[in-house]
Order: C-alpha cells, then structure tokens, then sequence
C-alpha cells in the first residue's frame, strides 16, 4: 500500500517506503488519530477497546509506529479531544434515533 498525499504547495507527496521524520507530518498526525479512533470504537469486526487500554498500546508502540513528539502532543491534548468526541457522539446518537 501506498500513500500519495498532497503537500504544502499542492505538490504530490509519496510516501511509499518512508519512515520517522521522513513521513509527511500529516501522515504522522492522522496515524495517531486514526488508529486511536479504530481503537476505541466499536467495529463490526471487534468491540471497543475503551479508551485506557488503547493509550496504554499506542504509548507501548510509540517509538515503533508512531512519532513520539506528536504522540506526546497527543496525550497533552486528550481533555478536548474528549470533549469533541463528547459533543459529536451525542450529536450522532441523536441522529441515529
């Protein structure tokens, strides 16, 4: 698999057999958002993992999968990241009825 993503300019970017700083920084923030939110949500697939134990394996993997100064930018940042899963969850669950 690979991923062409668009840079500053609105130049192409691939990033097919790149690693650490290498990776375009906007791989490297969804990375840890998008695997958080694989993780603590509910899938056909598995259940939710709740959200203690997906931090404890994403801060396990930090310096493996992810960047650790953007992941500890992450962690510093999660009271509104809650709070913005708090507003949209109630706004989707009130759709869904």
């Amino acid at each position: 698999m690979f991923v062409l993503l668009e840079g500053h300019a609105g130049e192409s970017i691939d990033a097919r057999g790149k690693s650490g700083k290498d990776i375009p920084l906007f791989g490297r923030i969804v990375t840890i958002a998008d695997v958080f939110d694989a993780l603590i949500s509910k899938r056909a697939y598995k259940e939710s993992w709740g959200e203690e134990r997906s931090l404890e394996e994403m801060i396990k993997a930090k310096a493996a999968i992810f960047d650790p100064e953007l992941l500890d930018h992450f962690l510093l940042r999660l009271p509104l990241i809650r709070q913005i899963r708090e507003r949209y969850k109630e706004k989707d669950a009130a759709e869904a009825k």
